[in-house]
């Protein structure tokens, strides 16, 4: 019995140190690097990384991880930490925790390919966010953030509180800056973004955002089918504000606008 438990602890020891071998000198830098960004780059994103080395025990440093829509800058996460989970690698599966800043905020996550994973954000301001610009829309605000992903369906949750965002929504009258809190979920199968319900809320009353975007739709540029409802205290817009939505009234106090096109 005692060479038994000695046999399993030197070759448990030699598997150890053998792999240490493998993961500090026969996995490169630069295959970490290409990997990380293939496994997350898609035709719409583009995902880079910048210095990437590795540490124990299998853990991987980033400076940042820096994301591209449409090659347009979108989103830079730094201070990245990333820890393998060997039990599964010996499965044959990835799984790995990340975390790192967005910010004055914080990301982390949990993910074990190709079944499941989540990554969630909080304390971030949406000023970190470049790619709003490319929008036309600018401003502050407290976002948390989850995303939930699964083998078919994703599901993202939102809240952003103390907004101020100055700018406009395609087909929507009012600016964004009227609403102080917006939150809601949305779910991606395949191409397709279901908006579950977006609600903006503020001193002017409330409004909500729903329908589907296709991001293939419209030769592959994308296409959205979405209805905004908007629900004002009338008393308190300005004249201006309720001469843009009045062609929009479905019944007193409730607004309707489609909005409908490509992205």
């Amino acid at each position: 019995m005692k060479r038994i438990l000695l046999f399993f602890l030197i070759f448990t020891t030699a598997l150890l140190i053998f792999t240490c071998l493998v993961w500090f000198f026969a996995i490169p830098d630069s295959l970490i690097k290409d990997t990380a960004e293939g496994v997350l780059s898609t035709p719409q994103l583009e995902v880079s990384a910048e210095g990437i080395t590795k540490g124990l025990p299998f853990t991987v440093y980033a400076d940042t991880l820096n994301f591209k829509i449409k090659g347009v800058n979108a989103l830079k996460i730094t201070g990245i930490r990333l820890r393998l989970n060997l039990f599964y690698l010996f499965k044959g599966q990835t799984a790995f925790s990340i975390t790192g800043a967005l910010g004055k905020g914080s990301v982390k996550g949990d993910f074990r390919f190709p079944e499941d994973g989540y990554i969630e954000v909080t304390n971030m301001d949406i000023e970190e966010i470049p790619y709003l610009s490319s929008l036309g829309l600018k401003g502050n605000g407290v976002l948390w953030g989850r995303l939930d992903i699964g083998t078919d369906v994703s599901q993202v949750r939102f809240k952003i509180s103390k907004a101020h965002i100055e700018g406009l929504l395609p087909a929507m009258p009012l600016s964004l800056s009227v609403f102080q809190n917006i939150q809601g979920a949305f779910s991606i199968t395949n191409d397709i973004v279901r908006l579950n319900s977006i609600a903006l809320e503020g001193d002017k009353g409330y409004a909500r955002l729903k329908g589907n975007i296709s991001l293939r739709g419209k030769a592959s540029g994308g296409f959205m089918n979405l209805t905004l409802e908007l629900m004002p205290i009338e008393s308190k817009l300005e004249p201006f504000e309720a001469e843009l939505i009045k062609r929009y009234m479905v019944s007193p106090g409730y607004y309707a606008i489609l909005i409908e096109g490509p992205l």
